[in-house]
């Protein structure tokens, strides 16, 4: 339990020791890349810690921690990662998987400290349709860019066809699905699809959330 140990002490004796990130198979290290680079790509800050571990024996590939300066030696907000094979080994049929926990005091105090003011819950007003694997990282990004503009916009991780990512946007009931695909990235313009009119427009990558704003008040 050395690597999940938080005593100073454990961390100074940790300090010479063979770092995880060393030894990864070539599936996770190639998994492990594209994450980091997704997250150079958002501008989310982190620090790689090569030996953070979770307490339980399910996780596979990523694990993670939320750590606040302002909470002393236990300065864990929340902590989780992946365990693809945490379904399968309950007896169902292997399923991508992930999932944290949070304490919740511990949150309300942080966010408290910093003025943070907590966002209204709704229906997503902007739902991201990936048209291919290769457009998956640029919806990532728009939704990023729309999110830091208030928008609530939720996307698709799992890969499906335009045409299920589409039902699943109505059954959300989004006003707005963004179709982007490898003429979209070309062009950098997103195909907007108004949910209740049924028009379809196109925008500016960089004009997107403006756009949407705009067309939320009609």
């Amino acid at each position: 339990r050395m690597l999940d140990c938080k005593e100073p002490g454990c961390r100074e004796a940790l300090a010479g020791a063979p770092a995880l990130t060393d030894y990864l198979c070539d599936d996770c290290r190639e998994h492990f890349a594209g994450l980091r680079e997704a997250l150079d790509g958002l501008g989310i800050s982190y620090t790689l810690d090569k030996n953070l571990v979770r307490g339980f024996d399910y996780y596979t590939k990523t694990a993670f921690e939320f750590v606040s300066g302002g909470l002393g030696a236990q300065n864990a907000i929340g902590g989780g990662g992946r365990y693809d094979n945490l379904i399968s080994e309950l007896g169902h049929a292997p399923v991508p998987a992930m999932g944290f926990g949070i304490g919740l005091e511990r949150l309300i105090l942080t966010l408290e400290a910093l003025g943070a003011e907590l966002p209204v819950s709704g229906e997503p007003q902007v739902y991201m349709v990936a048209a291919g694997g290769s457009a998956q990282k640029t919806c990532l990004m728009l939704a990023h860019s729309l999110r830091q503009a208030g928008i609530r916009t939720e996307t698709d991780f799992t890969g499906r066809s335009i045409k299920a990512q589409m039902k699943t946007a109505g059954k959300m009931n989004a006003r707005f699905a963004v179709i982007i695909g490898d003429n979209e990235i070309a062009s950098e313009k997103a195909a907007v699809k108004d949910m209740q009119t049924g028009v379809q427009e196109t925008a500016d990558f960089d004009r997107l959330a403006g756009y949407i704003q705009t067309k939320s008040q009609i």
